[in-house]
């Protein structure tokens, strides 16, 4: 599944990405997922952000280093569901999860 993410807009009207975290309830029904980032749609993944292995960071991937300067972005992952004892898919698509933007506030002076 694919979806544009867009940052979050700061008060002195810049640019920010922070993190993006999975919902508990997705991470708890796949057995893999996978997230790359693009700054066009079916583009180039951006450096460092191709296949990023959500498992293993806990369901939180971390957009802190990207270019401030893209208005948009372009989230695709893949998922590989959880089988039920019969070998059924726990979920079937389509599936809809909200995703949250977490940016990390900084203070100066």
């Amino acid at each position: 599944m694919t979806t544009e993410i867009l940052p979050c807009t700061c008060a002195d009207k810049s640019n920010k990405w922070g993190e993006v975290r999975m919902p508990v309830e997705l991470m708890a029904k796949v057995d893999d997922i996978y997230a790359t980032v693009s700054s066009t749609a079916g583009g180039a993944a951006l450096p460092g952000l191709n296949a990023v292995d959500l498992v293993a960071t806990g369901g939180v991937l971390d957009l802190g280093t990207v270019d401030p300067s893209y208005n948009r972005l372009f989230l695709t992952l893949e998922v590989d569901a959880k089988l039920d004892i019969d070998g059924v898919p726990v979920w079937t698509p389509p599936i809809t999860a909200d995703l949250a933007l977490i940016v990390q506030l900084t203070l100066s002076n």
